[in-house]
C-alpha cells in the first residue's frame, strides 16, 4: 500500500487527516504504518459533540476527544497525568495531563497542559451570567433566582471538581497532539477523521521472535501482582548482589534498611544493564491513591514486614508523595516477618476516570 497516495487521496475527498506531513520513510522492516477512520455524528444528542450558537459551529466533547485519541494512539503518563495543587485551599483545584503519541514517521512527540479552577472567579462569573439572563419579575424574584442558579451550579461544579479538571487537562493535551481546530461544520463532521499509527510487525516465523512474544504474554498476564515487579528495581551489582534502594528525605536523610542479610547469586553475575525507568503495576496502583490511603497501605506493611521505623526522622503524615512511593517500593521488597492473612493492601476504589490507558 502506498501509503502517502492513500492519504493525499482521503484529503482529497475532504477527510479530516490529523497529521502535519504527508512524507512517511525511514521506518524499519518491522514497523507498519496503518491507517486509522473514525466517524463522529454530528448530532448532539449522541454525544461526539455541542452546538456553539455563537459562532454556528460544533465543539468537540470529551467523549468525541477521547475517540479520536484512541484512533491516534495516544498514551498517557501514569505517573506525571495527576491533580498538581496543594489540596489546601478547598476553592482551588489544578490538573496535570502528560499525553505522548508516535507520528506516521516513528519518531515520538508528548505534550504537557494543565487545567485548574478558581470556585471565587467561578462564583463572579455565573453571578455576572445570570445577572444577565434575568429580564423579568420583581427584583426579590430575580435576586432568588439568581442565587438559586448560581448555587446549583457551584454545587455541582464543586462535586465533579477533579473530573473537570482532568477532563479539561487531557482535552488540551489531546488537541494540541492532534491538531484539531476549535469547532467543525456539520459538512466537516460528515467527514471522517484520519490518522496514521505505527504498530510492530515482527516475522512471527522466526522461532526466538515466537518465543520473546510467548514470554511477553505471560508476563502481561502474571506482572501485575506477581513477582516480577520485585525485579524491575533492582541492578546487578558487580559483587553478584541485589542492590535495594533506600527512600531518601528531600534533605539528604536516608531512611535505614531492614536488618536483613545480603542474598548472594548462585550462578555468575550477570552483566550490568541500564536501568528500567518506568513503574511497575503496584507503584501505579499506589501511586494513584489519596494520601491517606497510602498511609494506610504503608503501615499495614510496615507491621507485615516488622520494619523499624523509630529512626524516621518524622511522622509518615508529613512524607511527601516522593518518599512514600520510594518507601513503598522498599517494604514490597522485603520478605514477610509474620504469616499473616493475604489481603489485597491496594484494593481501593478507583477513581472515576475514562482515560485511555498509557
Amino acid at each position: 500500500m502506498d501509503l502517502s497516495f492513500e492519504i493525499e487521496r482521503y484529503k482529497h475527498q475532504g477527510a479530516n487527516v490529523l497529521m502535519p506531513s504527508t512524507m512517511i520513510g525511514g521506518l524499519s522492516e518491522f514497523h507498519t504504518p496503518v491507517i486509522e477512520t473514525v466517524q463522529l455524528s454530528s448530532n448532539p444528542q449522541d454525544g461526539d459533540v455541542y452546538e456553539d450558537k455563537q459562532s454556528n459551529r460544533f465543539r468537540l466533547t470529551k467523549q468525541g476527544l477521547v475517540k479520536l485519541a484512541n484512533c491516534a494512539g495516544i498514551s498517557w503518563h501514569p505517573y506525571e497525568t495527576k491533580r498538581v495543587d496543594n489540596r489546601s485551599d478547598r476553592n482551588y483545584v489544578a490538573y496535570q495531563a502528560v499525553g505522548g503519541i508516535r507520528k506516521a514517521d516513528g519518531s515520538s512527540i508528548a505534550f504537557k497542559a494543565e487545567y485548574d479552577m478558581d470556585f471565587e472567579v467561578i462564583q463572579e462569573e455565573l453571578v455576572n451570567q445570570y445577572t444577565a439572563k434575568a429580564q423579568k419579575g420583581s427584583d426579590e424574584y430575580k435576586k432568588k433566582y439568581i442565587e438559586d442558579s448560581v448555587k446549583r451550579e457551584l454545587l455541582f461544579k464543586r462535586k465533579h471538581k477533579v473530573k473537570l479538571c482532568e477532563s479539561g487537562a487531557m482535552n488540551r493535551v489531546i488537541r494540541s497532539l492532534l491538531g484539531l481546530k476549535n469547532g467543525y461544520t456539520a459538512a466537516e463532521l460528515s467527514k471522517p477523521f484520519v490518522t496514521v499509527r505505527i504498530v510492530i510487525r515482527p516475522d512471527y516465523t522466526d522461532k526466538d521472535v515466537r518465543r520473546q512474544m510467548m514470554s511477553a504474554a505471560v508476563k502481561s498476564m502474571t506482572g501485575i501482582y506477581g513477582d516480577e515487579m520485585g525485579s524491575m528495581d533492582k541492578t546487578p551489582y558487580s559483587n553478584g548482589h541485589d542492590v535495594i534502594d533506600i527512600p531518601s528525605d528531600d534533605d539528604g536523610y536516608q531512611y535505614p534498611p531492614c536488618d536483613i542479610p545480603d542474598v548472594m547469586v548462585d550462578s555468575a553475575p550477570s552483566p550490568p544493564q541500564p536501568p528500567v525507568a518506568m513503574m511497575n503495576s503496584q507503584e501505579i496502583d499506589f501511586s494513584n491513591c489519596e494520601p491517606e490511603e497510602q498511609i494506610a497501605v504503608l503501615e499495614s506493611l510496615i507491621l507485615r514486614k516488622a520494619y523499624d521505623i523509630t529512626a524516621f526522622p518524622k511522622p509518615m503524615s508529613e512524607f511527601n508523595e516522593k518518599n512514600r512511593i520510594s518507601l513503598f517500593r522498599k517494604l514490597i521488597s522485603l520478605p514477610d516477618a509474620v504469616t499473616v492473612k493475604p489481603v489485597d493492601t491496594l484494593a481501593v476504589e478507583p477513581e472515576y476516570t475514562d482515560t485511555v490507558p498509557f
